[in-house]
């Protein structure tokens, strides 16, 4: 249970006129007075920090702004996930509204792999005319690459928020919030967001030459629908500049989306102006991530960009039945990994889980990875072996920084790349066994006595008679929730179970009441993957979330039981949702 100081939540409640669960929320996020307060509950892009603060963002908005006046060529080179594809259409969308020359490059995520290599430079700069590569997403490691574009005559700006570890690249220059000598404290922005100040720090360049004068100065808050779908996609933690910049494109995705996110959002089963950061990251995101995993990234790229219906239409479908194909192999892989963790009861006693097949279709190895992490609360790796060599994906938990561990683990590994939640590497097949104990002492070093608890972390106890449509409205000014703000968690003791019925395949839908107030109101709820028998009424303990529950353009509260007190070991095991 969260333990809010009582004197800054009476003040918060006074100031504010909301109600104490609110003001409890608020200060269980460090919200602690009404002047924080006032700028968390309505955030504004005005409230962004300066780009100037970001080290080389100066250099790289100088040569970006000769590259337009000059109508040179200039190449976007982006990564083939949700945040490199967002930030690549957000790059690409602004120069070309800017009437310059520019083309985009995705990589085969299977044929060609993460990141901008040599040969790729090599094959891009044969035929001439590109004198400017820019990167997104990627690039901070990509030593050789760069130095191939110094050979050829090319300048390469690296847009980045991958860990730095050693020397920077032979770049123009490297904007990366994470580099040693950056000081801007935007590390937590996602490459989408990086990008996004690029283009703010451009805008600015071309304003100072003059070059509006005879064309509409774009407003940047009409590419904030990518941010915010890259800024989800990616994970980062939802709090500061990628709060305001989330608030900002939820904003414009609701209020007007364009063709390709229209489509998405009616592929997904998505109702049009109620979109949230949850719709985000479970309805947009993993189509979006499908294109790269299981064919190529470019359909993604032109749904995104693409500017009528009919054609948005088309890539939605096509992303849809990608997604579907995901699905399938995803359950299949998830199979064989439980499977094989059956096989190995001495990984129960692991920190650190290594699992590794041959042939295992490298785009979902991260997706698999992450259901795994959610089911045992452990780091997690997957890796798949063709021809001797393997290639992984890691996912992990909370308080684990991933990239530290293998920066500690690097002598077994050929390359690796990521950040505290999420990272890649290449390691040779002979490799993998001592990469697995390296991997787990690694972890063990980081690892507290709180890394795998299983307990929930409540944010307030309260009787269901307080629930209402008005608290439900403050509670959501609290979101967008993600990484960094997670959706509040409630609880109520003695809840009598009005009624149930099975919903769908696995879960439970309800009415609950408070026990001993028959005269109360009766509220709705849901429990997903509960299977169709209730626990027994009264339950002593209650923990849920609350949310709306909108159909056919009507909306009521809604209950979503994450727990109750007698299956507890169960619903953390479940959490699906």
């Amino acid at each position: 249970m969260a333990e809010a100081d009582p004197t800054r939540v009476a003040e918060l409640r006074r100031e504010l006129g909301c109600h104490p669960i609110t003001a409890q929320l608020l200060v269980n996020r460090g919200i602690t007075s009404p002047g924080q307060a006032k700028v968390f509950l309505s955030p504004s892009l005005s409230g962004l920090r300066l780009p100037s603060g970001m080290r080389d963002i100066d250099s790289a908005a100088d040569r970006l702004c000769r590259a337009v006046l000059r109508r040179e060529t200039i190449l976007v080179f982006g990564d083939y996930d949700a945040d490199g594809v967002t930030a690549a259409a957000l790059l690409s969308g602004f120069l070309s509204d800017c009437g310059a020359n520019v083309r985009v490059y995705l990589p085969h995520r299977l044929r060609e792999g993460y990141g901008i290599k040599a040969d790729q430079i090599r094959r891009l700069t044969r035929k001439g005319g590109i004198r400017l590569i820019v990167t997104v997403d990627c690039g901070s490691a990509s030593h050789e690459a760069l130095q191939e574009a110094v050979a050829a005559g090319v300048e390469v700006i690296v847009t980045d928020h991958h860990q730095v570890s050693g020397a920077l690249p032979p770049a123009e220059a490297v904007v990366n919030p994470c580099r040693p000598d950056c000081a801007s404290d935007l590390e937590h922005l996602a490459g989408v967001g990086v990008c996004f100040y690029v283009v703010i720090a451009l805008r600015r360049k071309l304003r100072d030459a003059g070059f509006w004068s005879t064309r509409t100065e774009p407003n940047l808050r009409d590419y904030c629908d990518l941010v915010a779908l890259g800024t989800v996609a990616d994970m980062v933690p939802l709090r500061d500049e990628n709060r305001i910049l989330v608030s900002a494109g939820l904003s414009v995705i609701n209020r007007a989306p364009r063709p390709g996110i229209a489509a998405l959002l009616a592929s997904a089963g998505v109702e049009a102006r109620h979109v949230d950061a949850s719709s985000l990251a479970y309805g947009i995101a993993p189509r979006i991530n499908a294109a790269g995993r299981m064919a190529h990234a470019v359909a993604a790229f032109r749904l995104l960009t693409a500017k009528d219906e009919v054609a948005a239409g088309r890539l939605a479908g096509l992303l849809e039945r990608l997604n579907r194909r995901r699905r399938q192999i995803e359950a299949q892989m998830m199979a064989e990994a439980n499977e094989m963790i059956h096989r190995r009861p001495e990984l129960g006693g692991r920190r650190a889980i290594v699992l590794s097949r041959p042939d295992w279709p490298e785009g979902v190895l991260g997706i698999v990875a992450s259901r795994l992490v959610r089911q045992l609360n452990r780091p997690v790796a997957m890796i798949s072996i063709r021809n001797g060599k393997g290639k992984g994906s890691a996912r992990s938990v909370i308080g684990i920084d991933l990239h530290r561990a293998l920066l500690d683990t690097k002598d077994c590994l050929e390359r690796f790349g990521g950040h505290a939640m999420a990272a890649g590497m290449t390691v040779s097949a002979e490799q993998i066994a001592a990469f697995e104990d390296r991997f787990e002492a690694a972890v063990r070093h980081q690892a507290d006595s709180d890394s795998f608890d299983r307990s929930l972390r409540i944010d307030a106890e309260m009787p269901l008679s307080e629930i209402t449509d008005p608290l439900m409205a403050e509670i959501e000014r609290i979101g967008p929730f993600g990484e960094g703000n997670p959706e509040p968690l409630l609880m109520a003791r003695a809840v009598e179970i009005v009624s149930s019925s099975p919903a769908g395949a696995d879960h439970l839908r309800m009415t609950l009441r408070q026990a001993g107030n028959r005269s109360g109101p009766a509220l709705e709820a849901i429990r997903f993957g509960a299977g169709s028998l209730p626990p027994e009424s009264p339950v002593r303990k209650m923990a849920f979330r609350l949310r709306w529950n909108r159909w056919r353009g009507r909306r009521k509260l809604q209950m979503v039981v994450v727990a109750a007190e007698d299956d507890l070991r169960i619903f953390l095991a479940k959490q699906t949702r």
